[in-house]
Order: C-alpha cells, then sequence, then structure tokens
C-alpha cells in the first residue's frame, strides 16, 4: 500500500539535537521509495535554505497562541488545514505532549491512524503530572504503533502501560553517515583551526544540556592533566549550558584544555570524528525526566573508529557495550570518567580495539532496516 505520511514535530533541523537528525533520517531512508511525506515542523532562523535541498514538502509554523489556552490549539488548527489540502493516510507523530493530543483528535474527526514516536525526555515530560499522565493515556492508547529508541524505553512503557507491548517496537537510530570520504586538504585546515599542536584530543558533540554530562568530564579534567597535561577537550555544540560550562572551565583553571567550537555543521562532524582520539558524553538521568534515550552520537564516534566512554544510564548501554565497544560509567563519578580517559590513552591497543569493535557494530545499524519493523 503506497501511503502519505504527516509527520508533525517541534523540532526538525536546521534545529540542533537528536530528535531532528533522526526526523531528517527517518525520512531520508524510509524503506518504501513508493510513500510520500510532508513535514509540519516550527518556524526557525535558517529555515528556508534547510528546506530548499530535501525533496519533501515543510509547512513551518507558529505553533502556539500567546494568550489562549490551551496554547497548542494554535497547531491544532495549522495541522487540520494540512490534513484537508495534503489528505495524508497517516501521521507520525514526534513529541508525544502536545502533539500526540493533535492527532488523537484528528483521528476522531478524520479517522487518520497515527504513530507516536517516543525518545525519552518527551516521556518523561509526560510523567510530571497527573493531568499529562492522563492525556498520555489517552494518546498511547489510541496510536497504531507505538516506536521508542531502546529497549530501555521499551521496557519503561511496559510497566507502565502492559497493554501496549504487541503494539510497541523498537527502531534504534542509525547514523546519518555513509561512505564518508575525508578530504585530506580539509582534515588539515580542520586540524590546523582546532588543533594546531597535534595535542591529544577529547570530544564531545552534541546540545548543551545539563544531561549529556559535559559539565562532569570538564570537573574530571584537572585529574587528566595530571598526567597528560597536553590533553586537549574540544566541546562542539550550542545549548543553554554553554555559559554555565565556560564559567566552569575558568573557574577550574582549565582555559588552555578545553575550546568550545560552537556550532558544528553536519559536513565538518566527521572531520572533528577523524581529529579525536577519544568520544565522551557521560549522560545522566536529570530530576525531570530527562535522559539519553539511546545517544545517536555514540554510534556516530564508533562509525569512525573511536573508543567511546559513556553513561551507564537510559538506552546508553545498548549503543556502547562495556569492555567491548567502549566504556561505561557512572555519570556522577568524576573518579571513573578520569580512569577510564587516562586508561584509553594509555592503552594504545585497547583504544583500537574497542574503536575497531564499535565501528563493527556501528555499521550493523542501517536506517532502513531498522525502518521496517515500524510496519511488518
Amino acid at each position: 500500500m503506497i501511503m502519505k505520511i504527516l509527520l508533525i514535530t517541534l523540532e526538525y533541523l536546521p534545529q540542533i539535537g537528536g530528535i531532528a537528525s533522526y526526523i531528517t533520517n527517518t525520512i531520508k531512508h524510509w524503506p518504501n521509495d513508493n510513500d510520500s511525506f510532508v513535514v509540519c515542523a516550527p518556524k526557525i532562523d535558517d529555515e528556508a535554505d534547510f528546506d530548499a535541498k530535501n525533496f519533501w514538502p515543510v509547512y513551518r509554523l507558529e505553533p502556539y497562541f500567546n494568550l489562549i489556552r490551551p496554547r497548542w490549539l494554535k497547531l491544532f488548527w495549522s495541522v487540520f488545514k494540512i490534513v484537508k489540502k495534503e489528505k495524508p493516510d497517516m501521521i507520525f507523530v514526534h513529541h508525544v505532549l502536545p502533539i500526540g493530543q493533535i492527532a488523537r483528535l484528528i483521528k476522531k474527526f478524520k479517522k487518520i491512524p497515527y504513530v507516536v514516536f517516543l525518545h525519552g525526555l518527551d516521556y518523561g515530560y509526560a510523567q510530571t503530572n497527573l493531568v499529562k499522565k492522563k492525556r498520555l493515556t489517552g494518546v498511547l492508547s489510541e496510536a497504531q504503533t507505538v516506536v521508542v529508541n531502546s529497549n530501555y524505553l521499551r521496557q519503561r512503557v511496559a510497566n507502565q502501560f502492559s497493554a501496549l507491548a504487541s503494539k510497541t517496537v523498537v527502531v534504534y537510530p542509525c547514523s546519518g553517515y555513509s561512505d564518508v570520504k575525508i578530504d585530506p586538504i580539509k582534515l588539515e585546515e580542520m586540524k590546523k583551526k582546532f588543533n594546531p599542536a597535534g595535542r591529544p584530543v577529547l570530544l564531545t558533540c552534541g546540545r548543551l544540556v545539563a544531561r549529556k554530562g559535559v559539565d562532569m568530564v570538564i570537573k574530571s579534567l584537572p585529574a587528566i592533566i595530571k598526567s597528560r597535561p597536553d590533553l586537549l577537550y574540544l566541546v562542539g555544540g550550542q545549548g543553554k549550558c554553554r555559559a554555565e560550562l565556560m564559567y566552569l572551565a575558568r573557574r577550574l583553571g582549565m582555559e588552555n584544555h578545553i575550546k568550545f567550537i560552537g556550532f558544528v555543521d553536519d559536513s565538518d562532524l566527521p572531520y572533528l570524528y577523524s581529529l579525536a582520539d577519544i568520544f565522551v558524553m557521560p549522560a545522566r538521568q536529570e530530576d525531570n525526566g530527562d535522559i539519553e534515550g539511546f545517544g545517536i552520537v555514540l554510534m556516530e564516534a564508533s562509525l569512525f573508529g573511536l573508543p567511546v566512554i559513556a553513561g551507564n544510564t537510559g538506552g546508553q548501554p545498548e549503543a556502547v557495550e562495556n569492555g567491548q565497544t567502549g566504556i561505561l560509567v557512572d555519570p556522577m563519578d568524576t573518579g571513573q570518567i578520569s580512569l577510564s580517559v587516562l586508561k584509553l590513552l594509555q592503552d594504545k591497543e585497547l583504544a583500537q580495539r574497542l574503536g575497531r569493535n564499535g565501528q563493527e557494530k556501528a555499521k550493523r545499524f542501517i536506517w532502513s532496516k531498522e525502518l521496517k519493523k515500524i510496519f511488518k
């Protein structure tokens, strides 16, 4: 059956983040070439240039009213008009609240089924009070399929909604990079820009939010520097914690060992992986339920042969096999983080073995193969 799919999201490229990348890769690698997508996403800066590069139409909308409650009714009316125009056969929901409520209403009025994609933070957010839990229950119970990004998240859903087990499917996020050819001239330019002295490089890339654990890596640096005073820590990405992290680095006297390089374009990210010796992201669970549902950036780093240090929380143990493709640590233990970094810097054979194993694992994660699970 050929389908037209309306995908509704609050995060979409060129916004930074795993969900935004996940959505674009879902469309690009959709296994049925005869299906078509229409995207409904928020208005942001520089959207026109990005949208023009892709072959699917994108409706850019302001999702919320300023004063009228519920504020998401503005998005509902906009989506309802798009549904009348585009006549989709299926709706894909990212961000279970409030978009799931919109899809549920459209199903009621237009009989269009919907699939919910859960990523971790959105599911945790929907647990914060009884009203949201009730809405979450209604949205998931009426969904045709519930897609989760890890077995960890699948188990969380099953523990709360046992009736959903039969229609919940795990689709692992996969790297958007395949057969990347590294231009040696550009690589040399990146070396001159970020690491002209050829220092050993520790790398983190991602949104600079608390759960990613960049603060704990910075707090681990003084102990690492005692043994490896030449170490350089590159931090790529933007986010609300950037100023706080920069202050922490200054307070600990680590300015000469850390470079905050800001926004990293997708085309530049393979070069940063190629510059690094170790990728580190000891993500943790926050009190508000924010947790790393999987960690696609961990798989990307592995794809480029990097040994990975990750947190032993959420879905990260599914992305990183402890002692096989990387090292899992207590994300709140600076001692474990510093010892793991030093171990990989000192034991080159171990670092190379973990990197090779991780690369082999990452190559087995193929988008089209994973996405076929949604409609078996």
